[in-house]
């Protein structure tokens, strides 16, 4: 059984900088690959970012962007140049994987990320119950679920981790799996085969 989408944050979730401030625009690529600003400062992601996410375009599951950073333009440009390697070859960066982005300041007057959140179900109708949410803030975290949302905490010195991933399939699952049919428990075993079994 799969989450109906993942939302993410993104500085120090997705990669280790506050992205327009730590690091600015325009992206290039050094002779490695690895991704660089104008200044030729390191913007790469947490290394176990692009796998994750082609991991989840692979099982078919909307991807959501839920950030406190402004720079929407900066942002997009970033997401453009970080490369993941899934089946479908269409999809080549992380942009290209991403169905929703809502990437603004909070209003001073909500918790967390619930302005974020509404705009999410607003555009996708996705029952934010049937989502997982990864970001390193204690108070968006504590606030998304709140709102019946599966979330985990991301460590900034690490970031996103496959171990950090699959705790969230599991707490999620954990979560939902009682309202399964016998008629879909063997699809669910065998996701939990292909999303689970990865070494950190």
């Amino acid at each position: 059984m799969n989450p109906s989408a993942v939302v993410f944050d993104l500085d120090y979730t997705i990669w280790p900088f506050d992205c327009d401030k730590d690091i600015i625009a325009p992206f290039t690529y050094d002779k490695n690959g690895n991704v660089l600003d104008r200044d030729g400062r390191l913007s790469n992601p947490y290394p176990d970012v692009p796998g994750i996410i082609a991991h989840i375009v692979d099982a078919k599951v909307p991807i959501i962007i839920a950030s406190r950073n402004p720079s929407i333009s900066t942002i997009e440009e970033l997401l453009s140049k970080i490369k993941i390697n899934c089946r479908n070859k269409k999809i080549k960066t992380i942009m290209d994987a991403i169905s929703y982005i809502h990437a603004y300041s909070s209003d001073v007057n909500t918790k967390g990320k619930d302005t974020h959140f509404a705009n999410i179900y607003k555009s996708s109708g996705i029952n934010l119950k049937r989502m997982i949410f990864y970001d390193d803030n204690h108070e968006n975290i504590s606030c998304a679920k709140e709102q019946g949302i599966t979330s985990i905490h991301i460590t900034i010195s690490t970031g996103l981790t496959w171990r950090k991933f699959n705790q969230g399939i599991h707490q999620w699952r954990s979560r939902n799996l009682p309202e399964l049919t016998l008629d879909n428990l063997a699809l669910a075993c065998n996701f939990e085969e292909k999303m689970i079994t990865f070494d950190e």
